[in-house]
């Protein structure tokens, strides 16, 4: 069964914390995976999109060596049990502190933070937990049409995002 996860590219690149505050400003968050199922909805959106790689929400810039989630702007959760890293490109350095995700092998990389990648963003059903969280994920915010656009709209203009 595949999760009830939604995935949107804002067609665009950025560094990884451009990537995580333009999914925030959008109403959304940076990709979280908790399981094989969800590594392969990720890499079967950015092949469908044509993208060739993307950032997870995953990193240890707020403490060195502690790979964890990044799901809003203060929201964290730690890596939990299911990875998926390449294991010629696991080793973490110092300056290797966020993980990308490349559609070719779907495998995770520790990269440079200031390196540029597809911006991929994640919407998340109500009730679904990510490993090692206290509480269910907030259900997305109902808005349709020309409402909706405006709001997103005005939430990139506000990040700085070029439109």
């Amino acid at each position: 069964m595949m999760p009830q996860t939604g995935y949107i590219a804002l067609g665009t690149t950025g560094t990884w914390y451009e990537a995580k505050d333009s999914c925030i400003a959008a109403g959304h968050q940076p990709p979280t995976i908790q399981s094989a199922q969800e590594n392969a909805a990720l890499v079967a959106f950015m092949t469908s999109n044509s993208l060739l790689r993307t950032w997870l929400g995953l990193s240890d810039t707020y403490s060195e060596g502690k790979l964890e989630w990044t799901i809003g702007a203060e929201h964290r959760f730690p890596l939990g049990s299911y990875t998926n890293f390449n294991p010629d490109a696991s080793t973490n350095s110092g300056s290797l502190d966020c993980v990308d995700l490349p559609a070719g092998n779907a495998m995770w990389r520790m990269r440079g933070c200031s390196q540029t990648k597809d911006v991929v963003c994640m919407q998340v059903g109500a009730g679904r937990r990510l490993e090692g969280a206290t509480r269910a994920l907030p259900a997305p915010p109902e808005q349709t049409g020309a409402d909706f656009l405006l709001q997103t709209y005005i939430k990139l203009s506000e990040s700085g995002l070029k439109i």
